[in-house]
């Protein structure tokens, strides 16, 4: 009767390694999957992040080449208006100085 509850208390041991080393491998599996699940989180946030500031970055260049063009354009017309001011001053001085 000794023998077969030694028998008994062995096997019960064997049966609660084979549970903890089960346990165990679990957790790690566990672990394993939540770190890939973070990782790949962290991924889809990074890659969002540079898509919004890829997005900035194209609008912030259409609006200054927007503003360059106006600039240049303003500049033209500024240029104009000098001569128009420049012949105006021209003929209004003839007047002046030949009246």
């Amino acid at each position: 009767e000794l023998r077969v509850l030694q028998q008994r208390v062995a096997d019960a041991e064997r049966g609660h390694q084979k549970a903890l080393k089960k346990g165990i491998n679990t957790v790690k599996q566990d672990t394993q999957a939540k770190e890939q699940q973070r990782e790949e989180w962290r991924r889809k946030y990074a890659n969002a992040l540079l898509t919004q500031l890829d997005e900035q970055v194209s609008r912030t260049t259409l609006m200054v080449e927007d503003l360059t063009s106006k600039q240049s354009q303003w500049g033209h017309s500024m240029d104009a208006a000098e001569k128009a001011l420049d012949a105006l001053c021209g003929r209004l001085a003839h007047t002046l100085g030949g009246g």
